[in-house]
């Protein structure tokens, strides 16, 4: 976005240019507009060709700063218009029209808030604060002005808030309080002088000599104008030559020197109509008239008057409009038009009543806000006194909330740790009652154990070597009966495999997966001698290996997987069994699979062997399952460890 700032010469609205590289950039602008250019590009050339047309013609200007707008708007790009607008809204400055020149503003400063365009924002602020201060809202102008210095301070813009800084002196100045207007203007002279800008100084060193001039301090309001003439001669900066050159012909009015205050004020008229500025030029009118009315020359101060007075009275200024009337008194009477005289007597008369009727609106208002504040005052002392009561009342009601309450938290906390005490010593019982169940259990399980050994285990032993002694002792001939006895004998023995794998798992606390490995292959081994073609392959996870499983757990999972493998050696006629073992989601899966011939489970699910597997895996909250086609049998079981 090009940096469209307003500079000073007392809120002077843009940078001074020599009209010669001014109308070769509009030149270069227009070549560039006959090239046929896109829609978009079009509406910035618009609005670039309606900025550099304000410096040197003011119908020009307001042509481009329409069609600027209108393009904006066709485009319907936000951005662009609020641009459209600022541009023209500077451009109305220029011309004197505030009314019109705030609304364009206001617009503007809508589109930017609702962009959130914070550069765009500050720049329309410190123009809008321009239109304020013309406009005499000085508190306005203030606050605007005020709100975009935050943002360049912010953004280390050091050129904008030299500018700005200028502007609030003006402001203070119109306040009268010219120490602090000083005080802002000698901070921008300061930056314009070690930043070498000389034209942008001119407005700055004029200003100063405003101030000074208000004060009645004539000599350095004198030193001041002269100085700042020169540098805007220097650098064309014709807006700021216009004021040096009015000003000194104020101060030579001033002295009572109404030849040489006519010579300055001449060379400002012809300033301020060169630039276009409508204000300032009934301004150096009217002062003009003034000398001129001073030296008797009524004629040339008449229509000098007279087309000042068209414009304050259309930008309602009413202090210069009363100046009017009073010089025009004098220019009719030297013409004998006593209607005339009589006509801006009276005016001059009603003006003065406006403005002690202004006063007195002004005087009342101040003081009915004063008595307003005073009561207001009043109420306020009155509430903050009620407020500090209940604000005391209120500590008073904590402090004691504060103290119940701590009260009550030892009294929970001291019933909490008893509480916990009776716990822990409710717990430490069922410890010890557990362990002691435990104790009982074990040396029961070891008595039963020791019971099976030495009478069960025994008996069993003294059966088989009975068998034995008849077989070899007698020379048994009789196949049927050596057949009967081997049986016996087999039986017993595998009785006492199975009687210590029981005597085992009593013995034991926890038994891990390995632990059944071992003794699955054990029986393994032996189903081999009856089957030597069947292989046999037993898998474990690696994180499962060593999961414990309480005693009761690991027998059944062991018996039920035992009986699967005997069962798969004797029918299914297969030539490998597998065993897995798993880890499926929380629980543990053992999958015992053979590639045998397979059976109709339906017609088996009578047998007590699959009842016996199906009540072992029921008993620790395990499930069964069989599946069995021509392709082999799957037996699954899944439990808890």
């Amino acid at each position: 976005m090009r940096k469209r700032i307003l500079l000073p010469l007392l809120l002077c609205w843009m940078a001074s240019h020599a009209q010669s590289p001014v109308q070769k950039i509009i030149d270069s602008l227009k070549l560039q507009l006959h090239q046929k250019p896109d829609a978009k590009q079009k509406a910035k050339l618009y609005g670039d060709l309606a900025w550099y047309y304000n410096m040197i013609s003011m119908d020009s200007a307001l042509v481009y700063g329409v069609k600027s707008l209108d393009a904006a708007k066709s485009l319907k790009d936000d951005k662009m218009i609020a641009q459209a607008l600022s541009d023209y809204g500077a451009i109305l400055y220029t011309k004197g029209d505030y009314d019109r020149a705030m609304d364009i503003l206001q617009q503007c400063l809508q589109i930017r808030t609702r962009l959130k365009d914070e550069e765009g924002i500050a720049s329309v602020r410190f123009k809008i604060g321009n239109v304020y201060f013309r406009q005499f809202a000085l508190e306005k102008a203030m606050g605007h002005y005020m709100h975009a210095l935050q943002y360049y301070e912010k953004t280390k813009n050091a050129q904008v808030v030299g500018t700005l800084e200028t502007n609030i002196a003006a402001v203070y100045h119109a306040l009268k309080n010219y120490p602090k207007a000083l005080e802002y203007l000698r901070r921008s002279e300061k930056y314009l002088t070690q930043t070498n800008q000389e034209s942008e100084l001119a407005n700055t060193i004029v200003g100063i000599g405003n101030v000074y001039f208000s004060s009645h301090d004539t000599v350095r309001a004198y030193e001041h104008f002269k100085r700042g003439a020169q540098l805007a001669e220097k650098t064309q900066n014709l807006p700021a030559m216009g004021t040096a050159y009015n000003n000194l012909g104020l101060i030579y009015t001033y002295r009572k020197q109404p030849q040489k205050a006519i010579e300055y004020i001449t060379k400002s008229l012809a300033l301020r109509q060169k630039v276009n500025q409508p204000a300032e030029v009934a301004s150096s009118q009217l002062t003009l008239a003034i000398n001129h009315n001073t030296l008797g020359q009524f004629a040339k101060a008449k229509p000098l008057l007279l087309e000042s007075l068209k414009v304050f009275e259309q930008d309602s200024i009413r202090d210069k409009m009363g100046n009017v009337y009073v010089q025009l008194i004098p220019v009719y009477a030297s013409l004998g038009n006593v209607d005339s005289v009589n006509y801006y007597t009276n005016r001059y008369l009603k003006h003065v009543e406006t403005n002690l009727d202004d006063s007195v609106v002004k005087i009342t208002a101040e003081l009915e806000a004063k008595y307003q504040t005073e009561k207001k005052e009043k109420l306020l002392i009155q509430k903050e006194a009620e407020a500090k009561r209940k604000s005391l009342l209120l500590a008073l009601v904590s402090l004691f909330a504060v103290f119940i309450g701590l009260v009550g938290y030892l009294i929970y906390r001291q019933q909490k740790l008893k509480n916990r005490q009776q716990e822990q010593e409710h717990e430490l019982k069922l410890a010890i009652s557990k362990i002691e169940t435990q104790s009982k259990l074990q040396e029961q399980r070891l008595n039963i154990s020791r019971d099976l050994h030495d009478n069960i285990g025994a008996q069993l032993t003294f059966i088989i070597s009975s068998v034995d002694n008849i077989k070899y002792g007698f020379n048994v001939e009789n196949p049927n009966l050596t057949s009967r006895l081997d049986r016996i004998s087999n039986f017993a023995k595998s009785t006492i495999v199975e009687l210590r794998d029981t005597i085992w798992a009593m013995n034991s606390d926890a038994i891990s997966f390995k632990d059944l490995e071992l003794r699955i292959m054990n029986f393994v081994e032996k189903a081999k001698t009856a089957r030597e073609h069947i292989k046999f392959d037993f898998a474990i996870a690696d994180d499962l290996a060593q999961v414990p499983l309480s005693s009761v757990t690991g027998m059944n999972v062991y018996r039920t997987i035992q009986e699967a493998v005997n069962n798969a050696v004797k029918y299914a006629d297969a030539g490998k069994i597998s065993i897995a073992v798993s880890r499926v989601g929380e629980r543990i899966q053992v999958v015992v699979s053979d590639d045998g011939k397979g059976f109709d489970v339906a017609q088996a699910d009578t047998g007590n062997g699959l009842k016996n597997m199906k009540k072992r895996m029921g008993d620790i909250g395990g499930n069964f399952a069989i599946a069995s086609a021509e392709q082999g049998t799957t037996v699954t079981l899944t439990f808890t460890a």
